[in-house]
């Protein structure tokens, strides 16, 4: 079975994007590439943001990034600085956007 990949959003670093086939998304940033639902992709992005600036997730590594968040898998943990978790907001404003829009429009 082939798959039709879509990006939704994208930037220098990275992107969101969608399989039409299955309806999986991809969450590519950098080093990272993570496979979610669309409910689980909205979560992940709720989760990273609004935790941007809780203290429990500050510890400043010695390669400037300060913002570290434990993964449901042990010992494993995502690290980023400001600037990248900006770029990393932009992504999901835009697929939030983007997923709105299809919602009211197949519903029309």
């Amino acid at each position: 079975m082939s798959c039709t990949f879509r990006i939704l959003s994208e930037n220098e670093h990275g992107y969101i994007g969608q399989c039409l086939g299955c309806s999986e998304f991809n969450f590519v940033y950098k080093n990272i590439l993570v496979t979610f639902s669309e409910d689980n992709l909205l979560n992940f992005g709720h989760w990273l943001l609004d935790n941007r600036n809780n203290p429990e997730f500050y510890f400043v590594l010695p390669n400037g990034r300060s913002r570290v968040y434990n993964s449901p898998i042990p010992n494993l943990f995502l690290a980023f600085n400001d600037a990248e978790l900006d770029e990393v907001s932009q992504l999901f404003s835009e697929v939030k956007l983007l997923l709105e829009a299809r919602k009211i429009l197949d519903h029309s």
